[in-house]
């Protein structure tokens, strides 16, 4: 990915039609990696979340979990959210 953006970089400074197509191109990719490894990291969290809540609400109900754990328990999954 950095490669991708120093390549950009070189042809934006270019400056030439067909160099500054590509250094988009370069850019535009470089971006939807950052996204998809942020989005995985965003699931995979979400993921531990959803296993602690469970772990927690199988010792405890609701009423009775500790105020170090309440955070956990009303914890809502993304997919949750948006199908809300």
């Amino acid at each position: 990915m950095l490669f991708q953006i120093d390549e950009a970089r070189r042809y934006i400074g270019d400056g030439r039609l067909e160099h500054l197509r590509l250094a988009v191109l370069l850019l535009d990719n470089a971006a939807e990696i950052q996204m998809d490894r942020r989005i995985k990291e965003d699931l995979q969290h979400d993921d531990v979340m959803e296993k602690l809540r469970g772990n927690v609400l199988t010792w405890a109900t609701p009423d009775t979990v500790p105020d170090e754990l309440q955070e956990v328990v009303a914890w809502v999954t993304f997919n949750a959210r948006r199908e809300g």
